[in-house]
């Protein structure tokens, strides 16, 4: 059986799902936890910590604009979906996450090499 990601997105939502589903139980146990978790992955894999960051600030900023239009999100829905707004330093950080990424699943074979020309 074969084990691989469509695209970064697939498997950044995948990983960051299972990785909120643990840092649940951990907040629960230990109020104190985020300089824990952000030193354990800065020993682990030091460029990660910049990827952890940007999705954890990428979230709080979707959550916000979320919230601005209201709980149940029929703002969104009504404006056919949610407009978030980045300033060009976050767009840059972004970026430099996403190709972090790229090369990183590529590595690991759970995403194909990019294609030459493109």
């Amino acid at each position: 059986m074969s084990f691989g990601f469509k695209s970064v997105e697939h498997a950044l939502s995948t990983v960051a799902r299972d990785v909120a589903k643990g840092f649940a139980v951990v907040v629960k146990e230990a109020p104190v936890v985020e300089p824990v978790v952000e030193g354990v992955t800065a020993v682990l894999d030091p460029p990660a910590l910049s990827v952890e960051r940007a999705a954890f600030a990428t979230l709080g900023t979707v959550l916000a604009e979320l919230q601005k239009t209201g709980t149940d999100a029929s703002g969104a829905v009504a404006a056919k979906g949610l407009s978030v707004s980045f300033d060009t330093a976050t767009v840059t950080d972004l970026k430099g996450v996403l190709a972090t990424c790229e090369g990183v699943l590529q590595k690991l074979g759970v995403l194909p090499a990019a294609k030459s020309g493109n």
